[in-house]
């Protein structure tokens, strides 16, 4: 009788959810994450997106799957896997995905946002001890049921840089032709087994097949042999790899997400483990092999890498040793992560020096502990030591050596989680990052958050979640964030962070510190249409000129506050046509001086025709009165590829996609993307100049799958 009760439940959720959800939290996620980053780090966020990607064409299947796998899971706290986990033990494997609206914390909003990585399948799986590591496919199973996918991809600006209108005979020019041209290989069995080959070219950047100096017709090749959940063996990747654990204050540089109107999830990493890398950032992963083996409870992973890394390699003057050699010693200014080879100064530094890393991890996993311990070493071919050091740098790392240690914790019981992680650096300096995850209510969670960094600690892998994620040093700061779903129609959420900086930073020559305040409310109707308003005010202190100045000449520093308030609606009006638009007001304010203004308002609107075609558009108008008050918003592109431009100055903003599916196995896209600006008579500076009012790109790509 119970088990027809809840056929019944499935049947009826079934046909209430028969059309596709909406699913924008993640656009929302990675905007407010490149927001946040406020352009003071080169980061590729496409790393995020593809891992998504990827997620989405392999969903997890909830009966099988374990609680790590479920944590890869974006918007699934260790809360809600722990009810999931025991509603199977309980109930048995599930008959649906929609059986999940009788587990505890699955309400409509949290199955919407799951539905794209989760699907059901196999059976319960046996999660007795001699059954924890269950064999792995036959060779014969992925020779069959394995999927080959191969992307290419052609993008150009269709106005020419500066860089590329020099003259031959000037030395500092583009080398390379204007397009953007990306190939990728892959061939996946599920979640098993994964061969990927991809190669990039930048636009300015040269194609040629040179040996001698590693150039192997794309600028940036990267692969990798991949095989996961073999028996014991949890995961073996051969090629280029990342690695995320704990806060992510060792290992981390899979990047992950920050403040945003998601304001529980964010404070604790989303994936952890061995990730295969297969972006396009040239300095963010790490190039060797890496192995986890699982001895009943107990996971040892371990790694060794060599990793080429772009720098400034200078020669120092050459001294005399005590047996009269003549030496020569180099040092270099410091990574380089932008990855662009577009002029003879910029290929001068690619992959000069090599990065040799090695280490493990050793932790226990049960049914609701996981515990922890991390090691790492970094040696670099040659020092990184900084001839001309900025007051903002005295605490940076330099030298050749650096290792890391920390340990780890991820704790869940009832309706609470506790983790978080400590580390320490060669330097001595130290770094923690504690969180705790309350559910009070069904309808109501708190999030919380301590870390802090000290000044000289290095972590050049870390990634955590802070004001600064990705330069964990000298800081101190506690967030506070809570959601409260009214009903299945309205939630509220809001946090308020507060943090202190112990040293200088970029413009801020002087201790600093500052707060940052968010508040969003959801209405969503029905549930193929979502309304959020939010309002966000970041408070914080700056330097009284724009230059960093000496410390001595600086008598105090100014105050100065961002604000945005935004309306934002996305609505699934039939199966075939989808819209969503959004009005955001820009507010930037430094003390004594007048307010800059920024505006944004854009329609976007997305339509099946039928299985073969389908339409992607956006019109946006935006007056900005200058950088400091800029907007971002997140656009549609291509699959795999992420953009989320800045808007500045006074235009009007439009792309359009076309996607066409001749056959079956075959995609292809073609986008189109403009901004055309009303009062400027060049965009951009340097040999990125343009002149004119216009800058557009035009792209391309093909897919074909077997």
């Amino acid at each position: 009788m119970k088990k027809i009760a809840l056929l019944f439940f499935v049947l009826w959720n079934s046909w209430i959810y028969a059309q596709d959800s909406l699913n924008i939290d993640l656009d929302m996620l990675i905007e407010d994450a490149s927001s946040q980053s406020n352009s003071d780090a080169d980061i590729d966020w496409s790393n995020i997106t593809d891992v998504l990607n990827e997620l989405s064409k392999n969903p997890i299947d909830l009966n099988r799957a374990k609680r790590y796998e479920l944590q890869a899971i974006p918007f699934l706290t260790p809360i809600l896997i722990n009810n999931l986990l025991n509603h199977i033990r309980k109930n048995g494997a599930l008959l649906s995905i929609y059986e999940l609206q009788a587990v505890p914390g699955f309400d409509r909003n949290v199955f919407d946002k799951i539905k794209p990585y989760i699907t059901v399948k196999g059976q319960q799986l046996d999660m007795s001890n001699n059954n924890l590591h269950p064999k792995g496919p036959e060779l014969s199973q992925i020779l069959e049921g394995g999927k080959l996918e191969i992307i290419q991809r052609f993008s150009r600006e269709l106005q020419d840089e500066k860089g590329y209108l020099l003259a031959d005979s000037v030395p500092n020019r583009y080398l390379g032709s204007p397009f953007r041209s990306y190939t990728r290989i892959r061939y996946r069995y599920l979640q098993n087994v994964s061969i990927s080959l991809l190669g990039e070219k930048d636009p300015g950047e040269q194609f040629k097949w040179d040996p001698q100096t590693k150039y192997y017709g794309y600028d940036f090749l990267s692969g990798h042999i991949a095989i996961k959940n073999y028996g014991n063996l949890k995961s073996l990747v051969l090629g280029d790899f990342n690695l995320q654990y704990g806060q992510g204050l060792v290992f981390s540089r899979g990047l992950g997400f920050g403040k945003s109107g998601e304001v529980i999830n964010t404070v604790k990493p989303m994936f952890t483990g061995i990730i295969p890398y297969s972006s396009v950032n040239e300095a963010f992963f790490m190039r060797g092999s890496v192995v986890q083996y699982a001895i009943k409870k107990f996971y040892f992973t371990a790694f060794g890498a060599r990793t080429p890394q772009d720098a400034a390699v200078i020669a120092s003057r050459d001294t005399i040793s005590i047996e009269g050699d003549i030496i020569q010693s180099q040092s270099a200014e410091g990574i380089i992560v932008s990855g662009l080879h577009r002029t003879p100064a910029e290929l001068s530094k690619r992959n000069t020096i090599y990065e040799y890393a090695t280490g493990g991890r050793v932790h226990y996993a049960s049914r609701n502990i996981t515990i922890g311990i991390n090691g790492l070493y970094q040696n670099f071919s040659v020092p990184l030591l900084k001839s001309n050091l900025s007051s903002y740098q005295n605490f940076d790392f330099q030298g050749q050596t650096n290792y890391l240690f920390s340990t780890d914790w991820d704790i869940v019981h009832r309706n609470f989680n506790t983790f978080g992680e400590i580390a320490r650096s060669a330097s001595g300096g130290m770094a923690v990052s504690s969180g705790l995850l309350i559910s009070l209510d069904p309808k109501v969670d708190l999030a919380l958050n301590f870390r802090h960094f000290d000044k000289n600690f290095h972590s050049l892998k870390g990634y955590s979640f802070s004001e600064r994620p990705y330069a964990l040093q000298g800081e101190t700061g506690f967030y506070t964030g809570l959601k409260v779903s009214l009903n299945s129609r309205w939630q509220i959420s809001t946090y308020i962070d507060h943090y202190k900086f112990a040293w200088y930073r970029y413009l801020v020559n002087y201790p600093s510190e500052g707060w940052e305040w968010l508040t969003q409310i959801n209405y969503k109707p029905n549930r193929n249409t979502l309304f959020y308003l939010r309002y966000r005010i970041d408070q914080g202190q700056k330097n009284v000129s724009t230059d960093n100045v000496p410390t001595e000449n600086l008598r105090f520093l100014l105050a100065r506050r961002r604000q945005n308030l935004r309306l934002d609606y996305s609505s699934k009006l039939h199966r075939t046509l989808a819209i969503h638009g959004r009005a955001e007001h820009s507010w930037y304010w430094l003390e004594n001086q007048p307010k800059q203004l920024g505006f944004v308002l854009f329609q976007d609107l997305a339509w099946q025709f039928n299985y073969k075609f389908k339409f992607t558009g956006r019109t946006a108008f935006f007056d900005i009165s200058s950088y400091d008050a800029r907007i971002y918003a997140f656009e549609n592109n291509l699959p795999t590829v992420f953009s989320i431009p800045a808007y500045n100055g006074r235009g009007v903003r439009t792309y359009t996609i076309l996607q066409f599916t001749p056959i079956k196995g075959i995609d292809i896209w073609l986008r189109y993307a403009l901004f055309n600006y009303d009062r400027q008579r060049t965009i951009s500076s340097g040999l990125s100049q343009i002149q004119g009012t216009k800058n557009s790109e035009f792209s391309f790509q093909l897919r074909v799958k077997i």
